[in-house]
């Protein structure tokens, strides 16, 4: 993938994120007990810690090797 494609990706996969904790925020407040796991901010939390804990650890430029990356035709190296 070009790298501006994939930034655009990245911009637009993070805009769809937030948009769904900001929904999901209004969708729960109001009413609820926020001590018994009822609140909204809990079920963002919970949606947060999920969603990092799925993160792939973080690649260290030293740990990747050539045959790991790959070019494509303007000469970009990917994974």
């Amino acid at each position: 993938m070009h790298s501006n494609a994939d930034i655009a990706f990245q911009r637009d996969s993070s805009d769809m994120y937030c948009n769904s904790i900001l929904s999901i925020a209004t969708e729960t407040t109001g009413g609820g007990d926020e001590e018994e796991g009822g609140g909204g901010d809990n079920i963002i939390f919970d949606m947060v810690n999920r969603y990092i804990e799925s993160l792939p650890e973080k690649l260290l430029r030293s740990e990747v090797s050539e045959k790991n990356l790959e070019r494509d035709r303007s000469g970009n190296l990917s994974i």
